[in-house]
């Protein structure tokens, strides 16, 4: 869980607390990036963008549960077979669950629904996030990337290897991981 007080984003995973404060940001730094873009762990970072920044453009990782491997795993395969429905099954969680990466969709899903009717409802909206990642790693944008790592026992060596890899796969975007 995350919520922001006053410039500090307050993240708690498991009983402990982790805080990551925010600078006071002027006119022409808030204007410093092209996008803000939620990677994800929970809905938690994608929530807090829509909320503090007014952002209201959706992405891939937005609303989703993905563990650090996973989402390591789902870029590097630049999201190849991603929302595929012979993917989907019920997972350890009793949610719909991307099984090759144990990434969870806990709101495409409702309890007790149709699978192949939410999968049909949704796929086009997942299509679409797909395009806009892709494209978005071929951009010369500044993104401000956030997450919230999770699942990992060294949540900074989790962040390192995401760095590394976004830089390998998109060369020509500037980006800051926070």
């Amino acid at each position: 869980m995350a919520r922001l007080l006053r410039r500090q984003w307050v993240f708690h995973i498991g009983h402990r607390a982790f805080q990551v404060r925010l600078p006071a940001l002027s006119t022409a730094e808030r204007c410093r990036y092209d996008q803000v873009v939620s990677l994800g762990h929970a809905c938690q970072p994608a929530y807090q963008i829509r909320r503090v920044l007014g952002v209201t453009s959706a992405h891939v990782f937005d609303w989703i549960v993905i563990p650090d491997p996973a989402l390591i795993t789902l870029i590097g395969s630049d999201l190849d077979g991603f929302f595929s429905r012979d993917r989907l099954g019920v997972g350890s969680s009793a949610a719909i669950t991307d099984l090759p990466t144990d990434t969870r969709f806990v709101h495409e899903f409702p309890k007790d629904s149709d699978v192949d009717v939410q999968h049909a409802q949704h796929a086009g909206r997942y299509a679409m996030l797909i395009r806009r990642w892709r494209r978005l790693l071929r951009s010369r944008q500044r993104v401000l990337f956030v997450r919230q790592h999770g699942w990992d026992p060294d949540p900074r060596a989790a962040a390192a290897r995401l760095q590394a890899l976004l830089l390998a796969k998109a060369p020509r975007l500037r980006f800051t991981l926070l």
